[in-house]
């Protein structure tokens, strides 16, 4: 079964109210002109100095410290331009960017653009390996992409900011030049003279493998911008809106939000999460009066949990993606921004936004689990069997994506891009992408998702597949059965749980296995709790029966650290906060933070706790590099007794049991 606006299907009551949904919404703002999806035959540097001369003095940019209008922007992403044109051949190339999250961050992504070049960005998260892994497969000649060829770009250019030169350094060594963004000044604000099509390709987006080989998505300007442009539309942008981004330009969100509000004349608003305090971001979207929040799912449930009651009546659409939202997620959002349109969906690297469920203060929502939507214009979505056939209303099939807008393909993977990418006759002469995602229409033409195909599951909006972790546990000697799943429910935070089996004689804890795969996996890769069974259930056909997998368990897991109960008031407070988000106990103050299973989100949590029962400032950095609980109520006694109106405080903490 195939779904798209203009096709008959079961579903028109449903599509006349999101229909109706969306009129009264573009109705209450301002909107930029609609996104000609028949002609895309620009790219974002051309689309983006029209705005230049219409609104050359409007804000473009700003993050915590620093802002710049179309015309400075317009400007300073000329001079970084024709930076790396001096330094560089006016030829195709990619450059590496390795740049905070600032401002600067889209000077350098658009100067890129503008000078001719795609663009790959990291997140500060990746490990070296990571980092040496894709650079490694950049830099490769002769790159033959369909009809596109892509030759001798074993230059790759290096560019990085103050932050990440040392970085940077280590990564490029002592032959290749790096280009610093802090001398952008040096160069001319003219136009570069590179002007780029719309068939050349700009990003290269690198998905986090989790055995060490990520795939770069190759897009295209015409991609791009379709994809940018197409995410503006959907969020019906115009004048004076003000749209946050907090992904590092390694991901493929960033760009939507980075470009996207620049096709229409609107404002991004940056604000770096690795390096902020929750509360700071809240106060900073109030301050600032953000109109449209964009965000993974763990992030938007962070922003509302940090609240605290707050209400964000400036916020006028909440744009949600990554992980599964529910309907008390819903519910809580309603509340936090009392004036908001919802939009949940389904979208990828891909092919960008591919399914949206515009949900208003008086949507009735009858399931759990929020379902995708329909599909978004100039994107038929079609549920596809193990033949390719297509499937009827109500049975679960994978989810194919076909539009004129779709990324080129994988970097230097041609038979994965023939796997992935095709032209089915059947269908017409526009591609599919098969997205390995399952999914059902329902009767009334609402797509559920019902999980991934290969096993692929999300972790804090990070794509993983849970099978090659599986094969990297069974290399490891004495482990004999080794399952991998994501457990969680709407009230606690998705985990990723490795279940075990160890042959005769093995012996490993918690701990030795965290730290065994964290030298080739990121922290978001690795499992955060190890469960140990005698066998794992299997089906009649002897593979492993996941649904019958125990329940994850709230005991202390079996670490090397000895376990040591908490003595002081202060320790006992701050474990009986560990326990709470950690679902764990007892915990030892000398049990480490993330052998426990503790990441970003989970750390922000216990960061907001502190802060709200204990009214000290923290950040999530400050208690990663604490790591334990004697480590962080000594970090906090020291604050407390600094203050002096803490001192109370801490005398009168309330008794734990």
């Amino acid at each position: 079964m195939s779904l798209q606006l203009s096709s008959t299907a079961p579903a028109n009551a449903f599509r006349e109210r999101q229909q109706m949904v969306r009129e009264r919404y573009r109705q209450q703002v301002n909107p930029g002109e609609d996104f000609d999806w028949l002609a895309v035959g620009e790219t974002v540097p051309g689309r983006f100095a029209k705005m230049v001369c219409r609104f050359p003095e409007r804000v473009a940019v700003y993050d915590q410290s620093e802002q710049l209008s179309y015309r400075e922007l317009n400007e300073m992403s000329n001079r970084f331009a024709n930076g790396l044109l001096a330094q560089s051949e006016q030829t195709p190339g990619v450059v590496a960017l390795f740049v905070s999250q600032d401002v600067m961050a889209l000077v350098a992504a658009l100067g890129v653009l503008k000078a001719g070049k795609a663009y790959v960005g990291f997140d500060d998260a990746f490990s070296e390996k990571l980092y040496r892994h894709i650079l490694d497969d950049v830099e490769l000649d002769d790159v033959e992409l369909g009809d596109i060829e892509f030759d001798d770009v074993a230059n790759v250019m290096f560019v990085s900011d103050v932050a990440h030169m040392d970085l940077a350094r280590r990564l490029a060594g002592e032959e290749k030049p790096i280009f610093s963004v802090e001398t952008v000044g040096q160069f001319s604000a003219e136009q570069a003279s590179t002007i780029p099509l719309p068939e050349a390709i700009a990003v290269l987006n690198y998905s986090s493998g989790s055995t060490g080989a990520p795939k770069g998505v190759v897009q295209t300007h015409h991609s791009v911008l379709a994809q940018a442009a197409g995410f503006a539309s959907l969020c019906s942008l115009g004048d004076g809106d003000r749209v946050t981004t907090f992904g590092a330009l390694a991901w493929a969100g960033t760009f939507w939000t980075l470009f996207g509000p620049l096709c229409y004349g609107a404002c991004v608003a940056i604000f770096p999460t690795r390096q902020s305090h929750i509360s700071q971001l809240i106060d900073w979207l109030e301050q600032t009066r953000v109109t449209v929040l964009t965000g993974m799912t763990t992030t938007i449930r962070l922003i509302a949990e940090s609240a605290n009651g707050r209400q964000l009546p400036a916020v006028r659409l909440v744009h949600i993606g990554g992980d599964t939202n529910y309907r008390r997620d819903v519910e809580i959002y309603r509340h936090i921004f009392p004036t908001a349109l919802i939009s949940a969906g389904l979208g990828t690297t891909e092919a960008g936004r591919m399914a949206e469920w515009l949900i208003d203060q008086d949507e009735a929502i009858d399931w759990e689990v929020v379902p995708l939507g329909l599909p978004t214009p100039a994107m038929t979505i079609r549920l596809l069997d193990e033949k390719g056939d297509e499937v009827v209303t109500g049975e679960p099939g994978e989810i194919a994506v076909q539009s004129s807008y779709l990324a080129q393909g994988y970097w230097n993977q041609p038979a994965l891009t023939a796997a992935k990418f095709r032209i089915d006759p059947r269908f017409g002469s526009q591609r599919l992408y098969l997205t390995g995602d399952m999914g059902r229409f329902e009767a009334n033409g609402l797509l559920r998702h019902l999980g991934r195909k290969d096993f692929q599951v999300k972790v804090n909006g990070y794509r993983v597949h849970v099978n090659e972790i599986e094969a990297m546990l069974l290399a490891l000697p004495g482990i004999a059965e080794a399952s991998l799943v994501l457990q969680g429910t709407e009230a606690q935070q998705e985990v990723l749980v490795a279940y075990l089996v160890l042959a005769p004689q093995a012996s490993w804890t918690s701990d030795e296995l965290r730290r065994q795969l964290s030298t080739n996996l990121p922290a978001y890769m690795t499992p955060q709790r190890f469960v140990f069974l005698p066998e794992l259930p299997k089906t009649p056909n002897q593979k492993v029966d996941r649904s019958r997998l125990p329940a994850l368990d709230s005991f202390r897991p079996d670490l090397s650290t000895p376990f040591v109960p908490p003595l002081s008031p202060l320790e006992k407070h701050v474990a009986s906060i560990w326990q709470d988000i950690l679902a764990i106990q007892p915990v030892g103050i000398r049990d480490d933070f993330l052998t426990l299973g503790g990441d970003s989100v989970s750390a922000s949590r216990i960061v907001n706790r502190v802060l709200a029962e204990l009214s000290v400032q923290i950040t999530a950095a400050e208690l990663l590099s604490a790591g334990t609980i004697s480590a962080m109520a000594s970090m906090l006694l020291t604050s407390m007794l600094a203050d002096t109106c803490n001192n109370d405080r801490l005398q009168a903490l309330p008794p734990t049991a």
